[in-house]
C-alpha cells in the first residue's frame, strides 16, 4: 500500500477532529462559567488522558531508541507525531490554573487546613507553577531530540545510534513524569500518598500511547505493507506494558489493604461508595482480565484488526482508570458532571487529534518501510526492510 492511499485513509481525521473540538471548547466554556465545581474535575481527567498518549508516546520512543527493534519502526510515525504535541498539551495545560480553587486543597484560601507544613511548603503556587513549566520544557527538549534522531535514521538509512542519550533522557523523563502524577493526579486527594502511584499512572501512559499507536498503524494501512509477525511483537509488547502497570496497580492496592491505616485506605473506601463501586470490578476486567486472555492468543496478536480492537479496549479502560481516580475526590454527581466531562474529551481530543494529524503530516519521512540494516545480523550481510 503506498503512502498516498495511506493518506487518504487518514485524511478525514482532521476537519471533523477541529469541529468537534471547537464544540466541545465552547461547551466547555459554559461549564466552567456556569458550574465550575461539576465542570473541572472532568476536564482534568480528560487532560490527562490526552496527556497520556502524547507523553506515552515519548515515553516509548524513548525506549525504543535505547534498545532498538523492528517493533519500534512499525509504530515509529504515530510515536513521534504523538510526542510532537507537547506543546499543544501545555496550552490544553493552561485553563486548569483557573480551576486551582476548585481542584485542589493548595489553591484556596483555606489551604492551610488539610496540608501539613511540608506539603504546604511543596504546594506553595510559584513552586507549583515552576515545577509544571520545567516539565513542559524539558518533554519538549526531548520530543524535539527523538524526532531528529528518527528523521536522521531514515535519511542515513541506518538504525540505533544515541543509546546513552536516550538512556538519560527516559530516566529524565520518568521521574518528570511521576512528578507530574504527584502534582496533578494525586494531589486531589490531600493528605493520601502512594510512593507508587507516579509509576503506575506513567506505565499507563505508556499503556495509552501504544494502544493509539497500534490502531493508527492498522487505520492507516501500515499493517497491511508487514509481516504478521511485526503485528504479533507488537501485541506482545502491549501486553508487557499492560501487565506492568496490573502490577503497580495492585502492588499499591495490596500494601495499602495489608497496612490497613485509615490515613491511606480511605482512598479506596471513598472509590468503593455509591455508583464508584463498579468502577473497580469493571477495571480489573476490562483492564486486565479480557486483554490479558485475548493477547495470550496467537491469532489475535498476529491480526492487525483484531489487536487493534483489543488496543481500542484499553484505550477505553485508561479512561475508566483515570475517572475513577481523579472524579470521586470531589463531591460531584449527576448528569451535568457527565455531560461536561464527555464535552472536555471531546474538546481536547479533538484538538489533539487535529495537531497530531497535523504532525502526521510532516513526517511522512517515517511512512514507508525503508532498507535498513538488521538489529541481529551485520549490516554488510543483510538488510531488511522495516
Amino acid at each position: 500500500m503506498t503512502d498516498s492511499s495511506r493518506t487518504s485513509l487518514a485524511a478525514p481525521w482532521k476537519t471533523p477532529c477541529l469541529i468537534a473540538g471547537l464544540v466541545g471548547a465552547a461547551v466547555c466554556a459554559a461549564g466552567a462559567l456556569i458550574q465550575p465545581g461539576q465542570f473541572w474535575p472532568g476536564y482534568l481527567t480528560a487532560f490527562v488522558f490526552w496527556l497520556g498518549v502524547g507523553l506515552g508516546s515519548l515515553g516509548i520512543a524513548l525506549l525504543h531508541r535505547l534498545t532498538g527493534g523492528r517493533w519500534g519502526w512499525s509504530v515509529s510515525r504515530p510515536l513521534v507525531a504523538g510526542a510532537e504535541t507537547i506543546p499543544v498539551l501545555f496550552l490544553l495545560s493552561l485553563p486548569l490554573a483557573l480551576s486551582l480553587p476548585t481542584l485542589y486543597a493548595f489553591g484556596g484560601d483555606d489551604s492551610h487546613s488539610s496540608l501539613n507544613a511540608q506539603q504546604e511548603l511543596y504546594f506553595l503556587l510559584p513552586f507549583f507553577f515552576g515545577r509544571a513549566a520545567l516539565y513542559f520544557v524539558v518533554w519538549n527538549i526531548l520530543s524535539f531530540g527523538v524526532s531528529r534522531a528518527y528523521k536522521r535514521d531514515r535519511e542515513h538509512g541506518v538504525t540505533g545510534g544515541g543509546a546513552r542519550r536516550a538512556a538519560l533522557g527516559l530516566i529524565v523523563f520518568w521521574l518528570l513524569a511521576s512528578f507530574a502524577v504527584f502534582d496533578w493526579i494525586m494531589s486531589v486527594d490531600p493528605g493520601w500518598y502512594s510512593t507508587i502511584y507516579g509509576a503506575q499512572h506513567t506505565m499507563g501512559f505508556a499503556v495509552s500511547a501504544f494502544a493509539f499507536a497500534i490502531i493508527v498503524r492498522h487505520f492507516s494501512g501500515r499493517a497491511a505493507s508487514e509481516p504478521d509477525a511485526r503485528t504479533q511483537d507488537l501485541g506482545s509488547m502491549l501486553l508487557a506494558f499492560n501487565l506492568l502497570w496490573v502490577y503497580f496497580a495492585f502492588s499499591q492496592f495490596f500494601l495499602i489493604w495489608s497496612a490497613d491505616l485509615p490515613i491511606e485506605n480511605t482512598w479506596y473506601l471513598r472509590r468503593s461508595e455509591g455508583l464508584w463501586a463498579a468502577a473497580a470490578p469493571t477495571l480489573a476486567v476490562v483492564h486486565f482480565v479480557v486483554p490479558f486472555a485475548l493477547l495470550l492468543s496467537q491469532d489475535v496478536k498476529a491480526h492487525s484488526r483484531r489487536l487493534a480492537g483489543v488496543a481500542a479496549l484499553l484505550l477505553a479502560a485508561r479512561l475508566i482508570d483515570l475517572t475513577w481516580c481523579i472524579v470521586p475526590a470531589y463531591d460531584v454527581a449527576g448528569a451535568m458532571t457527565a455531560v461536561y466531562g464527555l464535552a472536555a474529551f471531546i474538546a481536547l481530543g479533538g484538538l489533539w487529534l487535529f495537531v497530531f494529524r497535523l504532525r502526521w503530516e510532516k513526517l511522512a519521512i517515517l511512512a514507508d518501510p525503508v532498507m535498513l540494516p538488521s538489529a541481529k545480523r551485520d549490516s554488510a550481510d543483510s538488510l531488511e526492510a522495516v
